[in-house]
């Protein structure tokens, strides 16, 4: 039986995935898309440390992102979780590489049954250092992919001269 994933409960929040929101026992908090889902994919890998690459890779999906992109993007989520003092309760930040979602969270099923979130400790740098490589290499296959592109219009233009 498949059971479809509603959202995510972590500290005084809520994130609901189909109305794209997030609920505080105050408020409900609407995210610009972007930060929705840099926020949304950090749950989904939490405990784990997400590299920029990763992230931008799932979330703008584009070949080229500014450091400054992301930062903002982060800052969005920090500022909408009310997480902006050090040390930060929910989104780390591992300098030089990328993001963690470190708080505890529940995942929010269909039927109403939650499922404690997974807590991956030492098993999660196990995990990281073996997705790197792979991170590596998708990011070279788009590399490749734009040259060879560019190689393809600039033989166009050669051939129409």
């Amino acid at each position: 039986m498949s059971r479809q994933l509603l959202g995510y409960r972590f500290g005084d929040y809520e994130l609901d995935l189909p109305t794209r929101e997030i609920r505080s026992p105050s408020s409900v908090i609407h995210l610009e898309p972007r930060a929705f889902d840099l926020l949304v994919h950090l749950l989904e890998h939490r405990g784990r440390l997400v590299s920029k690459d990763e992230i931008t890779a799932a979330v703008w999906d584009v070949e080229f992102v500014t450091d400054n992109s992301l930062s903002s993007a982060v800052a969005r989520v920090r500022r909408a979780l009310q997480d902006r003092r050090s040390p930060r309760k929910f989104v780390t930040t591992v300098y030089g590489y990328g993001y963690r979602f470190s708080a505890p969270a529940e995942e929010i099923y269909a039927e109403g049954i939650e499922e404690p979130a997974v807590e991956r400790g030492r098993a999660a740098a196990a995990e990281t250092s073996e997705a790197v490589p792979q991170q590596q290499s998708a990011s070279s296959r788009r590399w490749l992919w734009g040259l060879a592109q560019a190689v393809l219009l600039v033989w166009r233009r050669v051939i129409q001269l």
